[in-house]
């Protein structure tokens, strides 16, 4: 099962949102990151600056007296600046407290002043009882007493001794923290809010679409005129036309399905009207004779209506393509041999009969074999109805040209150049007199135009009759 929503305004959604928020959180980690990152540099390089304006106070005393350093402390005020009094020395080690008059962010720093010899001479009461470090300059990072410092390292110029600055990592890393925590909060509380414009915009966006599905929506079922809304963007306008075209045709489809539908019913009333007349007739008829003769109308009736009906069936399966056509290599003149041999007694019961000459050199034909049988068969069936008591229906299988070609004559009356179009066309009898559905030829026209061909009428020679050629593909 798809964990996707079911509308495109809903997937849509989520990806704007799902991509937004994962840049998002992406780039506020490397915001975080690097804000951490520049904070460091930034109490490292305080770490200096304090250690250089002690240097400077210690300047104007005598640097080796530990008390000089102490008195210098006291007299400067460093103890704002981070360091440490006796008093609060307990909060201070913890690192937790902030005096009334400081401020969260100050610099908790300790401080030790070495000898030559790296012995202490003097500290601060948070720095630890031995020297942070035997680097002679620079920055460091060392463990003392549970602790983790980083520490700067400074030799002064007036003497021998140096002067080392420290810093609890562990205070350092809680204030980077918070400082770099202020800094993303926000972006992340617009989360929320960035998630609300995108559903907006989205709304809006898709507007035009939401249109487009309630016209849809609201036509009825016999309405096939254009798509008419306001504000086609476009991008939409590409399936606007589409749906247009599509409503065309369906009309196109729907015109011709109903217009086949009524000349069906039109033309199924006379051979059911002729049946009820028939049967009517048997009632009064005594007559042995008689009866015989109504009897025999009512079967020619009843088997009028019934091929009529068979075609219809199968114009109606061809036309909707539910009869596959899948062109293969197909032997021509056995399937014509086949179906002459089906239709030959018919011919003989009509009193006529069946001519069949396949020429050499005959070839496959691409054809789906189901198809061309009921072609074969119903151009057999048109001639036989046209021809005349006695008269020979002609099937020829030739070359012409390099391409398979099938001839069917009859001996008939022929159709007339200007009426051969419509007589190709469904129920197109040519006169209320002939013989016939008028869906014979409609049929044959339509199977020969699935493959790839066209049902061609001419004047037999020697006239008088029809000649029906198929050039058909050669495999």
């Amino acid at each position: 099962m798809s964990l996707l929503p079911g509308s495109i305004r809903g997937r849509l959604l989520l990806g704007l949102i799902v991509v937004l928020v994962g840049m998002n959180i992406a780039l506020l980690s490397s915001s975080y990151t690097a804000a951490r990152h520049e904070i460091n540099e930034i109490f490292d390089a305080q770490l200096a600056e304090s250690a250089r304006v002690l240097e400077g106070l210690l300047a104007a005393g005598t640097p080796e007296s530990a008390s000089v350093l102490r008195e210098s402390l006291e007299r400067h005020g460093w103890q704002g600046m981070g360091g440490y009094d006796e008093e609060d020395e307990d909060e201070d080690e913890e690192g937790d407290e902030v005096r009334a008059d400081g401020h969260e962010y100050e610099r908790k720093l300790a401080f030790q002043l070495l000898d030559s010899a790296g012995h202490i001479q003097a500290r601060t009461l948070s720095a630890p009882t031995s020297p942070f470090t035997q680097n002679a300059m620079g920055y460091d990072t060392v463990r003392l007493d549970g602790y983790s410092w980083r520490v700067f390292v400074l030799p002064l110029a007036q003497s021998d001794d140096t002067l080392q600055v420290g810093q609890r990592q562990d205070i350092r890393g809680e204030l980077e923290g918070r400082i770099a925590w202020k800094t993303v909060q926000k972006s992340l509380y617009g989360l929320p809010l960035l998630a609300l414009l995108v559903w907006l915009v989205v709304g809006v966006g898709l507007r035009p679409l939401s249109r487009l599905t309630d016209a849809i929506s609201a036509r009825d079922d016999k309405a096939f005129g254009p798509v008419a809304i306001r504000g086609v963007t476009r991008d939409l306008r590409p399936i606007v036309t589409a749906l247009d075209s599509l409503f065309a045709r369906l009309q196109q489809a729907w015109s011709r399905e109903r217009r086949f539908l009524d000349e069906a019913a039109h033309e199924l009333r006379t051979p059911l009207a002729a049946i009820q007349l028939h049967a009517e007739s048997l009632y009064s008829e005594t007559d042995p004779q008689a009866r015989k003769q109504t009897l025999d109308r009512l079967l020619q009736a009843s088997n009028r209506g019934s091929h009529l009906a068979s075609q219809l069936l199968t114009l109606a399966r061809i036309e909707s393509n539910e009869i596959a056509v899948a062109l293969k290599p197909t032997a021509l003149a056995p399937l014509l041999r086949e179906e002459a041999a089906l239709m030959a007694p018919l011919a003989e019961q009509a009193g006529k009969s069946l001519a069949l000459e396949a020429g050499p050199g005959l070839v496959a034909v691409r054809a789906e074999p189901g198809l061309l049988a009921l072609l074969v068969r119903n151009l057999i069936d048109n001639a036989m109805r046209h021809s005349p008591e006695g008269g020979q229906v002609h099937i020829q299988a030739v070359m012409d040209n390099g391409r398979p070609t099938l001839l069917i004559d009859d001996e008939g009356a022929g159709i007339p150049v200007h009426l051969r179009e419509r007589a190709m066309a469904r129920f197109g009898r040519l006169s209320a007199h002939r013989e016939g559905s008028g869906l014979g030829l409609a049929i044959c026209a339509r199977i020969a135009e699935q493959h790839g061909t066209q049902l061609e009428l001419l004047d037999r020679q020697p006239a008088p009759g029809l000649r029906v050629r198929i050039r058909l593909v050669a495999a």
